[in-house]
């Protein structure tokens, strides 16, 4: 059986700014692909590689649309061909210190 985990989320995520520009260009869809993205990051253990393409059809989406998600709202990092998030990797780290 695979094991599953509970991950943080904000109750005021939706009032953050960046959160907001990106209900502002993208609409509840990339609000959606958004939150799709953090679930597969805390999946894959905080780093996935940014081959948009791929994310793209795991998401049933538009390559552009990810890459919008990705380069426009300063919600996520790619380095070294690994995309990331420091809110992810925060609340990761956290739950590694408390093991």
């Amino acid at each position: 059986m695979k094991e599953t985990f509970y991950f943080p989320h904000n109750d005021n995520a939706i009032g953050d700014e960046k959160i907001t520009r990106l209900l502002m260009g993208m609409g509840y869809e990339g609000y959606g692909l958004y939150w799709a993205v953090v679930e597969k990051l805390y999946q894959s253990g905080g780093k996935l590689q940014a081959d948009f393409d791929l994310i793209a059809f795991g998401l049933r989406c538009e390559k552009e649309k990810v890459s919008r998600l990705v380069s426009d709202y300063e919600l996520f990092s790619v380095a070294d061909g690994l995309l990331s998030s420091p809110a992810v990797d925060r609340r990761l780290k956290e739950r590694y210190n408390r093991v």
